[in-house]
């Protein structure tokens, strides 16, 4: 199958070649060699693209991998060899989780149930703490501008009786009136 896929290619796309055929190996070591493509595939691909992920593998030539099976399904399914893509069903796009993030969550699981909640807890904890963070730099940014309106004599849509909420924040700033 892949000569055939090969063939549709221009000689200058051996990389999209060379990308599916190393999905195809693995997957031949991970199921039997007989294997055929199926629109379920999209726990192969993923599995595949994340073993990647986790060894390193550089996100631009994870990129690269994604579009030449991506290609590849598309050709199987005008070939009439499946029904239809896994990449027409699931978004493989997506962010992939860097390696720390990878390596945190693997290890969240491979702890006690109170463990993993204070590991929850603590993950909570930090989110809160970025909040009130982006709170705090809300809370000075406003206070700046109500300073800025009052140096430089301008008016508010809030105190012309118009909604901050549904006025745009051009809108809301307008030269005083002359007394």
């Amino acid at each position: 199958m892949l000569e055939r896929f090969a063939a549709t290619l221009n000689t200058a796309e051996t990389e999209t070649t060379r990308h599916v055929s190393e999905f195809l190996q693995w997957r031949a070591e991970q199921h039997s060699p007989e294997t055929e493509l199926s629109v379920d595939d999209d726990v192969d691909l993923r599995s595949y693209l994340m073993q990647l992920r986790v060894r390193g593998t550089d996100p631009s030539l994870l990129r690269s991998k994604t579009t030449a099976l991506k290609r590849f399904y598309s050709w199987a399914q005008a070939e009439g060899v499946i029904p239809s893509s896994p990449f027409d069903e699931f978004n493989f796009d997506r962010p992939f989780l860097d390696h720390d993030q990878i390596r945190r969550r693997q290890s969240a699981l491979d702890v006690e149930p109170k463990e993993r909640e204070l590991l929850h807890l603590r993950a909570l904890n930090r989110l809160a703490e970025q909040l009130n963070q982006a709170v705090d730099v809300q809370s000075a940014l406003d206070k700046t501008m109500t300073a800025l309106v009052e140096v430089m004599s301008l008016s508010t849509a809030c105190s012309r009786g118009v909604s901050s909420s549904t006025a745009p924040f051009a809108a809301r700033l307008m030269p005083r009136p002359a007394a």
